[in-house]
């Protein structure tokens, strides 16, 4: 294994959590996280006494390189979000090493993106 491909669950994690602490600040509830269900789905989070389900696949690098969902990625999150009535969303966050106490830190704002539309979500 490469030493990038050894990095490449932390970095996932280290992403997700990112998602999970910016959600919870912005009052979202999260519902599940590593959903089971079908389609591409990191975490399943609703707002606070909201009744839309959202849908997050999280992406996560430690380059400056663009984020993307890979085309059936998308086709299922899409397809999941559709059967549940919810908003199907991909989180992109950028990281940088933070050193072995705080492991990885997000170097950016979390950038989040309705699939629906292709645009930016101002949750």
């Amino acid at each position: 294994m490469t030493l990038s491909g050894e990095l490449e669950p932390a970095i996932g994690k280290a992403g997700e959590k990112s998602v999970i602490k910016s959600l919870k600040g912005k009052g979202f509830l999260i519902i599940e996280h590593n959903t089971k269900g079908e389609g591409a789905t990191d975490i399943h989070a609703k707002r606070v006494n909201g009744k839309k389900n959202y849908f997050i696949q999280v992406k996560a690098t430690l380059s400056k390189g663009e984020l993307m969902l890979s085309k059936s990625e998308k086709e299922r999150l899409l397809k999941r979000a559709n059967v549940e009535n919810g908003i199907p969303i991909l989180a992109k966050v950028y990281l940088k090493e933070g050193g072995a106490r705080t492991g990885y830190l997000s170097s950016k704002p979390i950038v989040y993106m309705d699939l629906r539309t292709d645009k930016v979500c101002d949750f």
